[in-house]
């Protein structure tokens, strides 16, 4: 199983070797191949594929089949990960093979045994194509949206979901909240997307609609939701969710209280009720058409015309103030429903009454009264006469004294660099190479750096200073430690090694 955390720190136990003399290494196991055979799981639908070379990559949760071929008196191999875990390998023909299931990225090395010892092989890097939860987006509609009672228009749904290897399941999360104070309720159900279309760029296009009447909603309610998806992951789906929308129905019936500290003192005129009760009058008539004689029924719709022309005329000395503009509008919107009314229209009628009175309502928060602050008044400061006259004695004094020291996240670099430019041992740089260990199994350009220190070590562990390995393992060094950037962080960067540890020549070698 590759499953093992990466918290591998300094040398790693599974990168020793025994190193045979040069006359002697052709009666020592040899790697000659090391391949993987990666069988992605079925809910993702991507093919079995081979892994070779250095960079080995499969799908999380895939099956894998390693296989290893050596040359050579072979007694005994395994895998072995650099989170600590061993896979020993069974003897299968001329290979050695073994199964696992993908989980954690991990440096693998091939240990071969013999009579003599282990000759470990050099780390591949085995990367992990992680499973992503999905990525759900509302489209429409966004953030708080308002509606007035009797206007309740059915709300469109849109909204994007995308997976690494297709959407499953998706559903509206639904949160109704009615009431007042603490008689509130609240009522959670979950409805299904009308439409699902697959986008030309990939994803799902979920469509829904909202009937906020049907579903119960009245003057004063609120109904929030998201969209919730899951994967086809198996056997725990990821999920993923989006953000919330707010519906609300305005409640024109409530009265805003007056307070009393500087606040607003919401008084309600009178043409504000006089229009909520030509609105109630016009969805009676409405209600009762069916059973009324068309006479009855025109003359109604004329007495309800005959209504809003007053209501209109008091309108007109506010005309005159900072709300000019909305005013008029509302004016022109009753004038608009007496027109429909006197012609027996009633139904026409409704929409510009309704408007009037949203616009009413948007003046009635405009132009608020208000009222100076009452209540205890504490006297003013004096300044000028008191600072600096309070008691102390009961104040002590604390003082803390350290030291704070940098931490350097580049140690393992700069042990490596030492290791490459000066007078090293073969434990040193094997030291070296085990502290890069776990930034290699993140790093690629780290597993060439390991390669070099490991080709040094075993030069200098058969008493061979090999210079140009030596060479080699700082050039591929240089490049991958970090540039120096600005702030405090910038002595640990590339400049700063380069200054402590590495030679003008290797500076100006191509790299």
């Amino acid at each position: 199983m590759v499953g093992a955390g990466l918290a591998l720190a300094g040398p790693s136990p599974w990168v020793t070797a025994t190193v045979a003399p040069p006359s002697a290494c052709a009666t020592r196991p040899e790697l000659r191949g090391l391949e993987l055979t990666v069988i992605p799981p079925p809910y993702t639908g991507s093919p079995a594929h081979v892994e070779r070379g250095e960079e080995l990559v499969a799908e999380e949760g895939a099956t894998l089949t390693w296989r290893v071929r050596a040359a050579g008196p072979v007694t005994a191999a395994r895998l072995a990960f650099s989170g600590g875990d061993t896979l020993p390998l069974t003897k299968n023909g001329a290979d050695w093979v073994a199964g696992g299931v993908a989980g954690a990225p991990a440096l693998v090395q091939v240990l071969l045994a013999d009579s003599a010892g282990v000759v470990a092989g050099d780390e591949r890097r085995l990367a992990i194509r992680p499973d992503r939860p999905p990525v759900v987006t509302l489209v429409q509609p966004t953030g708080r949206t308002e509606f007035l009672p009797g206007r309740l228009a059915p709300v469109s749904v849109e909204v994007l979901a995308t997976d690494d290897y297709g959407i499953g399941e998706a559903q509206l999360a639904v949160t109704i909240a009615s009431g007042k104070g603490e008689a509130v309720k609240f009522e959670r159900k979950t409805l299904p997307f009308a439409g699902r279309t697959r986008r030309p760029e990939g994803g799902l296009r979920l469509t829904a609609t909202l009937d906020l009447a049907a579903l119960g909603l009245g003057p004063g309610d609120e109904l929030y939701f998201h969209a919730e998806a899951t994967d086809r992951r198996t056997p725990a789906p990821g999920r993923g969710r989006s953000e919330t929308a707010f519906l609300v129905i305005t409640d024109t019936t409530a009265k805003p209280r007056a307070d009393f500290t500087g606040m607003v003192l919401a008084a309600e005129p009178e043409y504000f009720r006089s229009q909520r009760q030509i609105i109630i009058d016009t969805e009676k008539l409405l209600a009762d058409r069916r059973r009324l004689a068309a006479a009855e029924f025109n003359a109604r719709s004329n007495e309800i015309g005959a209504d809003q022309g007053p209501r209109r005329s008091r309108s007109h000395p506010l005309l005159g103030q900072s709300v000019k503009v909305r005013l008029k509008a509302a004016v022109n919107a009753m004038w608009q429903a007496e027109l429909h009314l006197r012609v027996h229209e009633p139904e026409r009628a409704l929409p510009f009454e309704y408007r009037a009175l949203e616009l009413l309502k948007s003046v009635q928060q405009e132009a608020r009264v208000y009222v100076q602050r009452v209540g205890f008044e504490p006297p003013p400061i004096e300044v000028a006469r008191l600072r600096l006259t309070g008691k102390l004695d009961d104040v002590g004094s604390r003082v803390r004294t350290g030291r704070m020291e940098p931490a350097d996240s580049f140690a393992a670099l700069r042990t490596a660099l030492v290791a490459a430019t000066g007078a090293a041992t073969a434990a040193d740089a094997r030291a070296a190479a085990g502290g890069l260990v776990p930034a290699a199994v993140n790093d690629p350009r780290l597993l060439a750096v390991l390669h070099a220190f490991r080709r040094l070590a075993d030069s200098l562990a058969t008493g061979r200073d090999c210079a140009s390995c030596r060479a080699d393992a700082a050039r591929r060094l240089y490049p991958a430690a970090p540039r120096a950037g600005a702030g405090p962080g910038a002595r640990h960067g590339r400049a700063f090694l380069a200054r402590r540890a590495v030679p003008a020549r290797l500076e100006a070698s191509p790299r």
